[in-house]
């Protein structure tokens, strides 16, 4: 006689069809909303079948969606004296992008940063708030700095 799990695995089998064999029916009805039923529509019947086996299946969530590009916005000072400093001299902007990277590697991935204090100039501890702040900077350092002449950032 069949075991549980023979059983079970034809069950699947049986149940997976049937899921694959269901007809959806899209159809707008007179106030131009758009419905997706298993029944075809009562009152004219007008409605575009739809076979479930044809739709491409998609996992749920691991699509994050895209940001949509913003149209001529207009450049910010900061954005324009980066522009500046690369267009006058390529080498400091280049250095200016790989010092804001190591700076930014470093306050990703290490919790206890110090810097050097103005006054003293000994090594200081920076607090979380002051970590936070650096790696802020150095990100839009990197932002500005670190782009291709196409105006695309460089990886």
């Amino acid at each position: 006689m069949f075991n549980r799990y023979q059983l079970f695995a034809l069950s699947l089998l049986l149940g997976s069809n049937m899921v694959a064999a269901t007809t959806i029916y899209k159809w707008v009805d007179e106030n131009g909303v758009t419905h997706y039923t298993e029944q075809p529509p009562e009152k004219d019947g007008k409605a575009q079948v739809i076979k479930a086996a044809d739709i491409e299946q998609k996992r749920i969530g691991f699509e994050s969606p895209k940001p949509q590009a913003k149209a001529d916005e207009p450049q910010t000072d900061e954005q324009k004296n980066a522009d500046l400093i690369r267009q006058q001299n390529a080498e400091q902007a280049d250095a200016i992008c790989e010092q804001a990277k190591q700076n930014q590697e470093v306050l990703e991935n290490f919790n206890r940063v110090t810097r050097k204090d103005a006054g003293t100039n000994e090594p200081v501890v920076m607090t979380d708030e002051e970590r936070e702040a650096a790696l802020a900077d150095s990100k839009k350092r990197v932002e500005l700095f670190c782009k291709e002449s196409g105006g695309k950032a460089k990886k």
